[in-house]
């Protein structure tokens, strides 16, 4: 039998609160930063697509220019402002992907935490260890194989 004092199972329940509140918390944070990288996926995707409207339009005006393109051989000038503009996309991509596999990670954790937290919650409280026991207990005596005292 437990011997808990109503004290016991008040400071348990307030725990048990306070550890909910802060898993909720938490939760809350990891879907705040999930709309601040979908929002910087969104901004990325548009300044790629006017960075590569804008090197279109310069390598039209070039292909006509003298200047650094007359020094260079044919197109040389449009192909390194692309390398440049898809390596610097290619860095982005990977930073981004990054975050995320790292924000999955964070989801991941948060789960197992929730999940361990709902299992002490299942172990630890009296009434469902009192409940447990009695119902075990019935089921012993409705098969004839436990005796009450």
């Amino acid at each position: 039998m437990n011997d808990l004092s109503f004290m016991d199972v008040a400071n348990v329940a307030e725990l048990r609160l306070w550890r909910h509140h802060m898993l909720e918390r938490e939760r809350e944070r990891l879907e705040q930063r999930q709309r601040g990288y979908r929002t910087v996926v969104a901004a990325v995707a548009a300044g790629g697509i006017v960075l590569v409207a804008v090197l279109i339009d310069q390598m039209l005006r070039l292909s006509g220019a003298a200047g650094l393109a007359a020094l260079l051989p044919s197109g040389a000038l449009e192909m390194l402002q692309l390398i440049s503009v898809f390596a610097g996309l290619l860095i982005l991509a990977f930073w981004l992907f990054d975050r995320w596999r790292q924000l999955r990670y964070d989801e991941e954790i948060l789960k197992t935490r929730m999940l361990l937290l709902e299992e002490q919650d299942n172990g630890s409280r009296p009434e469902t260890t009192a409940r447990d026991t009695g119902s075990h207990t019935e089921a012993l005596l409705e098969r004839g194989e436990g005796y009450l005292t």
